[in-house]
Protein backbone atom coordinates (compact mmCIF):
# COMPACT_ATOMS: atom_id res chain seq x y z
CA UNK A 1 0.00 0.00 0.00
CA UNK A 2 0.80 3.84 -0.65
CA UNK A 3 2.64 5.20 2.48
CA UNK A 4 1.03 8.61 2.01
CA UNK A 5 -2.33 7.45 2.61
CA UNK A 6 -4.56 7.88 5.58
CA UNK A 7 -5.70 4.71 7.52
CA UNK A 8 -9.45 5.06 6.19
CA UNK A 9 -7.84 5.00 2.44
CA UNK A 10 -5.55 1.92 3.30
CA UNK A 11 -8.88 0.22 4.64
CA UNK A 12 -10.92 1.38 1.77
CA UNK A 13 -8.13 0.05 -0.44
CA UNK A 14 -8.66 -3.67 0.77
CA UNK A 15 -10.11 -6.58 -0.70
CA UNK A 16 -14.13 -7.48 0.10
CA UNK A 17 -14.41 -8.99 2.76
CA UNK A 18 -11.96 -8.06 4.30
CA UNK A 19 -12.70 -3.75 3.39
CA UNK A 20 -15.95 -4.49 5.12
CA UNK A 21 -15.08 -6.57 8.60
CA UNK A 22 -12.52 -4.21 8.67
CA UNK A 23 -14.68 -0.93 8.51
CA UNK A 24 -17.22 -2.67 11.22
CA UNK A 25 -15.18 -2.22 13.71
CA UNK A 26 -15.73 1.67 13.50
CA UNK A 27 -18.71 3.70 14.54
CA UNK A 28 -19.78 6.53 11.95
CA UNK A 29 -18.16 9.20 14.12
CA UNK A 30 -14.75 7.24 14.21
CA UNK A 31 -14.67 6.35 10.44
CA UNK A 32 -15.27 10.26 10.20
CA UNK A 33 -12.62 11.00 13.13
CA UNK A 34 -9.54 13.18 12.34
CA UNK A 35 -7.34 10.29 13.71
CA UNK A 36 -8.48 7.96 10.68
CA UNK A 37 -8.69 10.78 8.10
CA UNK A 38 -5.44 12.37 8.84
CA UNK A 39 -2.29 10.93 6.74
CA UNK A 40 0.12 9.97 8.27
CA UNK A 41 2.84 12.75 9.15
CA UNK A 42 -0.31 14.69 10.42
CA UNK A 43 -0.47 12.74 13.62
CA UNK A 44 2.11 13.05 16.27
CA UNK A 45 3.94 10.13 17.73
CA UNK A 46 2.20 7.51 18.80
CA UNK A 47 4.37 6.92 22.14
CA UNK A 48 4.33 9.75 24.98
CA UNK A 49 8.18 9.57 25.03
CA UNK A 50 8.64 13.08 23.07
CA UNK A 51 8.39 16.34 24.19
CA UNK A 52 8.98 17.85 20.44
CA UNK A 53 7.28 17.53 17.90
CA UNK A 54 7.86 19.34 14.27
CA UNK A 55 6.60 18.95 10.79
CA UNK A 56 8.04 20.19 7.72
CA UNK A 57 7.27 19.68 3.91
CA UNK A 58 6.11 21.38 1.24
CA UNK A 59 3.63 23.93 0.30
CA UNK A 60 0.01 22.13 1.14
CA UNK A 61 0.87 19.22 3.00
CA UNK A 62 -0.96 19.68 5.62
CA UNK A 63 1.33 20.80 8.37
CA UNK A 64 -1.06 24.02 9.60
CA UNK A 65 -3.93 21.47 9.59
CA UNK A 66 -1.75 19.30 12.22
CA UNK A 67 -0.62 21.81 14.54
CA UNK A 68 -4.48 22.92 14.59
CA UNK A 69 -5.76 19.51 15.13
CA UNK A 70 -3.44 18.74 18.10
CA UNK A 71 -3.70 22.08 19.73
CA UNK A 72 -7.84 21.39 19.51
CA UNK A 73 -7.07 18.00 20.63
CA UNK A 74 -5.28 19.30 23.68
CA UNK A 75 -8.23 22.02 24.20
CA UNK A 76 -10.85 19.22 24.47
CA UNK A 77 -8.95 17.99 27.64
CA UNK A 78 -9.61 21.48 29.48
CA UNK A 79 -5.86 21.95 28.76
CA UNK A 80 -4.27 25.72 28.20
CA UNK A 81 -2.59 25.93 25.03
CA UNK A 82 -0.25 28.75 23.89
CA UNK A 83 0.01 29.33 19.90
CA UNK A 84 2.30 31.40 18.18
CA UNK A 85 2.93 31.96 14.30
CA UNK A 86 5.36 34.55 12.88
CA UNK A 87 2.56 36.16 10.23
CA UNK A 88 0.56 38.27 12.84
CA UNK A 89 -2.25 38.21 9.83
CA UNK A 90 -2.44 34.63 9.94
CA UNK A 91 -3.99 34.95 13.53
CA UNK A 92 -7.63 35.67 12.54
CA UNK A 93 -7.48 32.39 9.73
CA UNK A 94 -6.19 30.51 12.81
CA UNK A 95 -9.28 31.78 14.96
CA UNK A 96 -11.43 30.44 12.09
CA UNK A 97 -10.26 26.69 11.98
CA UNK A 98 -10.16 26.49 15.91
CA UNK A 99 -13.89 27.79 15.81
CA UNK A 100 -14.90 25.22 13.88
CA UNK A 101 -13.31 22.61 16.03
CA UNK A 102 -15.10 24.38 19.35
CA UNK A 103 -17.47 26.13 20.46
CA UNK A 104 -15.56 29.24 21.70
CA UNK A 105 -15.68 32.55 23.06
CA UNK A 106 -13.25 35.14 21.54
CA UNK A 107 -11.45 37.52 23.67
CA UNK A 108 -8.76 39.99 22.16
CA UNK A 109 -5.57 41.05 24.72
CA UNK A 110 -6.14 44.66 24.92
CA UNK A 111 -3.34 46.14 23.43
CA UNK A 112 -1.63 43.59 20.95
CA UNK A 113 -2.53 41.20 17.92
CA UNK A 114 -2.61 38.65 20.42
CA UNK A 115 -6.20 36.97 21.06
CA UNK A 116 -7.45 34.11 23.73
CA UNK A 117 -10.30 31.40 22.47
CA UNK A 118 -12.06 29.78 25.57
CA UNK A 119 -14.06 26.64 25.86
CA UNK A 120 -17.76 28.09 26.40
CA UNK A 121 -18.16 24.77 28.48
CA UNK A 122 -14.82 24.05 29.93
CA UNK A 123 -11.84 24.89 31.43
CA UNK A 124 -9.34 25.28 28.21
CA UNK A 125 -8.22 27.73 26.17
CA UNK A 126 -6.01 29.04 23.38
CA UNK A 127 -3.90 31.82 23.18
CA UNK A 128 -2.75 33.29 19.73
CA UNK A 129 -0.02 35.52 19.74
CA UNK A 130 2.20 37.15 16.91
CA UNK A 131 5.90 35.89 17.29
CA UNK A 132 8.31 38.47 17.38
CA UNK A 133 11.48 37.80 19.45
CA UNK A 134 13.16 41.18 20.07
CA UNK A 135 9.48 42.77 21.01
CA UNK A 136 7.41 40.43 22.53
CA UNK A 137 9.69 37.69 23.99
CA UNK A 138 7.58 37.82 27.18
CA UNK A 139 4.44 36.79 25.66
CA UNK A 140 4.82 33.18 26.80
CA UNK A 141 5.97 33.67 30.44
CA UNK A 142 3.32 33.61 33.43
CA UNK A 143 0.86 31.64 31.76
CA UNK A 144 1.32 27.91 32.56
CA UNK A 145 0.92 26.66 29.03
CA UNK A 146 0.92 22.99 29.10
CA UNK A 147 0.99 22.79 24.93
CA UNK A 148 2.47 25.00 23.01
CA UNK A 149 2.41 25.24 19.05
CA UNK A 150 4.50 27.32 17.12
CA UNK A 151 3.88 27.78 13.09
CA UNK A 152 6.37 29.03 10.45
CA UNK A 153 8.79 30.08 13.13
CA UNK A 154 12.42 30.78 12.38
CA UNK A 155 14.06 29.14 15.67
CA UNK A 156 11.54 26.93 17.65
CA UNK A 157 14.42 27.00 20.57
CA UNK A 158 13.70 30.59 21.56
CA UNK A 159 10.11 29.57 21.90
CA UNK A 160 11.69 26.60 24.09
CA UNK A 161 13.90 28.89 25.93
CA UNK A 162 10.83 31.45 26.72
CA UNK A 163 8.74 29.09 27.61
CA UNK A 164 8.14 28.23 31.54
CA UNK A 165 8.50 24.62 32.82
CA UNK A 166 4.55 23.65 33.07
CA UNK A 167 4.81 23.10 28.97
CA UNK A 168 4.62 19.14 28.27
CA UNK A 169 4.67 19.23 24.71
CA UNK A 170 5.60 21.34 21.76
CA UNK A 171 4.70 21.06 18.27
CA UNK A 172 6.28 23.20 15.42
CA UNK A 173 4.79 23.33 12.14
CA UNK A 174 7.74 24.67 9.24
CA UNK A 175 10.10 25.71 11.46
CA UNK A 176 13.35 27.02 9.67
CA UNK A 177 15.42 25.04 12.52
CA UNK A 178 14.73 21.45 13.04
CA UNK A 179 15.04 20.90 17.42
CA UNK A 180 16.73 18.56 18.15
CA UNK A 181 16.88 15.97 21.32
CA UNK A 182 16.90 13.27 22.71
CA UNK A 183 12.81 13.63 23.40
CA UNK A 184 12.35 15.40 19.54
CA UNK A 185 10.67 13.76 16.95
CA UNK A 186 10.04 14.83 13.10
CA UNK A 187 7.67 14.18 10.45
CA UNK A 188 8.19 15.17 7.14
CA UNK A 189 5.53 16.14 5.26
CA UNK A 190 5.09 14.39 1.24
CA UNK A 191 3.15 15.74 -1.44
CA UNK A 192 0.05 13.98 -2.09
CA UNK A 193 0.07 12.32 -5.06
CA UNK A 194 -3.22 13.30 -7.86
CA UNK A 195 -4.60 9.90 -9.33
Amino acid sequence: MESFQTLRQQIEALPEPERSARRAFYTEAEWNSWELNAFPHQLPPLSNDWTIWSVTGGRRTGKTTAGVKWAANALSYNQHVGVVTYYADQIESLVGLFMREHDLRYMPFKGSHSVRLELKKGQGAIDIHPWKPSTHGDILRGHNYTYIWGDELGDPGEVIQMTDHSVMQYCFTSPARIPEGERARHSIAGRPRVL
